[in-house]
């Protein structure tokens, strides 16, 4: 005999609906009467034909239970222990129009006897984990099992199966047995109605009852189950879940974790009182449709309450009601708590919710315009990325006290409406890296104006503010190590002061690139720990900059200064530090587009002096149109090129150059390896340089239209095996 799998999705289409669950029974299918004292099911060979049934029956004498199989075979057991009976259907039984059999199997005793364990599946004698149980519908008849984990609908180590076909299930009017609804319907995929015990005071746990069982619609709870404890992942993934009653008191629950996870059909609810409930993490998560939620109270007692992620990615949610306060001495976890809530316009929070993180509480909620934070927080010690992304945000008030010390990293990025933060001054902040990046309304920012000598990086801090016009810092910034990029693109920020207290920064790559509105800039004294490539880019392309002066004093570790100021058409003056940078290995394009450059100081502290045979610059391309140089620029580094060029409308002004080092391993780079061409250097200027020259092999200086090429001694570069062109 054949048996075939009916196409699902027509499975589905033909399920008859009833008003209240989604449900209506299949008309076609083998009849049933509900009957006292009876278990019931009604069942098809799809997918197995072989099944077991367990049961355990209590009978006070020689009473027998009796397994009707509904093709005739009557199966008769009497151990009243734990029993499995299978059976194979090879007969056929009642047809119905969805294309299978179906069979009314009946579990019953003899008077005076009760079933106590009930339950359908196969055992692992039979197939593997997973094959499905073609369980139709159960009716366990008032007066049989006491106990949910006595009827389970979950494939176990000792009874395996999935049930991918139950679509309805009674239970016992009244279940007083104390086990609890754990797993009972997990996997359940088109379970779509299940009349639960209106009396069940004894159960405690619900952990993952009806757990993917996504046909679900509706279910209420019995009125009496107040003693529950636990609802971990209870409708977790029930995505037709419309609604759910509750008992209207749970103050026994400790957690309800994922207890509504993706439930996306739900879209309102209201919550009883739990006044021990702990642990709400993720309660709601992704349940894309949910608009309202109300929660009438927290914890009662002095505990930390778990409400991270509580509503993450729910979407729809536009209002959440939470109580006016809350029981003093509570405090909560509230990372990612509506992270992705992209509907959510406001949130009033208790007037004394205390909190001791808030990490990416509102993160992406894009449409929220009006947060109410409690005045006090005194445990937040976490604002990591806590209004990230909400792009609507326009003011916000911060709690004037909270925790010894914040993160605030990332808290406002890309919040694009916002105009204007003052942090309070009580705040001890630890990190500030990307706080405020892409905020690009934001005209004002108001740090603490004292010393903030705990906060160490401010990397990427304002990037991209492009309406920034001011910025108080602390007064004392001992340890921040990292500035890269913090004013990167700031177009209208015009100055800039830093605290002279700053000598732990190892980097500020880039930290005023593209700032095309800084007119000046006061960076500290002394920065002696500015490492590696700490000021690479450090102010490339900021166009109105004048004068920039570097710290006196830094980092023999310092080994770049690639696009210090390249393209800053304004810039006039640039001073170097005087300390010598022995570890220099690129000034490649340095200076470069600096058309208003007139004065380079300290040139001569870039690199090396050694003229052995350790190269401490070379690689490097020191590009500049030097229209502007007066002076004598003086190099005691080495070079792979140097490019101090005018051009043939523009005479550079150069008019004295000194190139010190005339050690091996120089002017690798390709030809001309100086290019010094149109510029004001007179003849012995050209002749002072090319006695610098080291001797070398096949190298190129060009001199084109400098002023004193045609007087100048070309012999002398030719002698060291240069060729001079121009």
């Amino acid at each position: 005999m054949a048996f075939i799998i009916p196409n699902q999705t027509s499975y589905v289409l033909q399920r008859p609906v009833d008003p209240q669950s989604g449900w209506t029974r299949q008309p076609d299918w083998v009849s049933v009467v509900d009957t006292p004292g009876e278990v019931q099911f009604v069942v098809t060979n799809m997918g197995v034909s072989a099944y077991t049934i367990n049961t355990v029956f209590t009978k006070p004498a020689s009473q027998n239970l009796y397994i009707d199989w509904g093709d005739g075979t009557i199966d008769t057991v009497s151990t009243a222990t734990t029993t499995n009976t299978s059976h194979t259907y090879i007969t056929s039984g009642t047809p119905c129009s969805r294309g299978y059999d179906t069979y009314k199997v009946r579990v019953y005793v003899d008077s005076g006897a009760r079933i106590t364990t009930c339950r359908f599946g196969i055992t692992p004698t039979q197939t593997n984990s997973g094959y499905p149980i073609g369980v139709l519908e159960a009716y366990y008849g008032d007066v049989t099992v006491n106990e949910p984990n006595q009827i389970n609908f979950v494939s176990s180590s000792s009874f395996f199966g999935v049930y991918p076909y139950l679509e309805y299930v009674k239970l016992p009017v009244t279940m007083s047995g104390t086990s609890g609804f754990d797993s009972t319907f997990s996997g359940c995929r088109v379970l779509a109605k299940v009349e639960m015990p209106t009396s069940a005071a004894n159960i405690t746990t619900c952990n993952l009852a009806f757990q993917n069982c996504s046909a679900l619609q509706s279910i209420a709870l019995p009125s009496d189950a107040t003693n529950i404890t636990n609802f971990n992942g209870t409708f977790s993934t029930c995505v037709s879940l419309t609604g759910a009653t509750l008992p209207t008191t749970l103050n026994l629950v400790t957690t309800v974790s994922s207890m509504f996870a993706t439930c996306n059909s739900l879209t309102t609810i209201k919550l009883p009182p739990m006044l021990s409930c702990t642990n709400y993490a993720s309660m709601f998560s992704a349940s894309y449709s949910l608009i309202t939620v109300e929660i009438p109270s927290f914890h009662s007692g002095t505990t930390t309450v778990d409400i991270n992620s509580m509503f993450i990615n729910c979407r729809s949610l536009e209002y959440v009601k939470f109580p006016t306060t809350v029981t003093a001495g509570n405090t909560f976890l509230a990372n990612a708590m509506f992270n992705g809530c992209s509907n959510l316009k406001s949130c009033i929070l208790p007037t004394n919710f205390n909190a001791t993180t808030m990490s990416a509480m509102f993160s992406s909620c894009i449409s929220l315009s009006s947060v109410t934070l409690p005045t006090s927080i005194p445990s937040l010690t976490d604002m990591s990325s806590m209004f990230s992304s909400c792009h609507n945000l326009q003011e916000i008030t911060l709690p004037t006290t909270i925790g010894a010390t914040v993160a605030m990293n990332s808290m406002f990025l890309t919040c694009s409406a916002l105009s204007e933060v003052i942090v309070p001054s009580s705040y001890n902040i630890t990190l500030l890296q990307q706080c405020f990046i892409n905020c690009t309304n934001i005209r004002k920012i108001e740090l603490p104006n004292n010393a903030q000598n705990s906060l160490t990086s401010m990397l990427s801090m304002c990037s991209s503010c492009t309406n920034l016009q001011s910025i108080v810092l602390p007064t004392s910034l001992t340890s921040v190590n990292n500035l890269s990029s913090a004013f990167q693109n700031c177009n209208n920020l015009e100055s800039l002061t830093f605290p002279a207290t700053m000598n732990s920064v190892t980097t500020m790559t880039s930290i005023c690139s593209g700032c095309v509105s800084l007119i000046s800039v006061t960076l500290p004294t002394s920065m002696t720990s500015l490492t590696t490539t700490g000021l690479a880019s450090a102010f490339n392309g900021a166009a109105a900059l004048k004068t920039l002066t570097l710290p006196t004093t830094v980092s023999t570790g310092l080994n770049s200064y690639d696009s210090l100021a390249a393209n800053s058409p304004s810039l006039e003056t640039l001073t170097l530090p005087t300390t010598q940078t022995t570890a220099i290995t690129t000034i490649n394009q340095m200076v470069n587009n600096c058309s208003s450059l007139k004065t380079l100081n300290n040139s001569q502290f870039i690199g090396n002096t050694s003229t052995g045979s350790t190269v401490y610059i070379n690689g490097s391309n020191f590009s500049v149109n030097a229209f502007e140089m007066t002076g004598t620029t003086d190099f005691y580094c080495k070079f792979s090129i140097l490019q101090m060029n005018g051009n043939v409308t523009t005479q550079a002004k150069l008019t004295a150059l000194r190139l010190r080092n005339g050690g091996t391993g120089q002017y690798g780079g390709t030809s001309p390896q100086i290019n010094i061409s149109y510029t004001s250097l007179n003849a012995a200027a050209l002749d002072q340089v090319f006695t610098d020259l080291p001797t070398i092999v096949s190298k190129t200086i060009n001199i084109t239209g400098a002023s004193g090429a045609a007087g100048c001694t070309r012999a002398i570069a030719t002698a060291k095996g240069w060729t001079v062109t121009g």
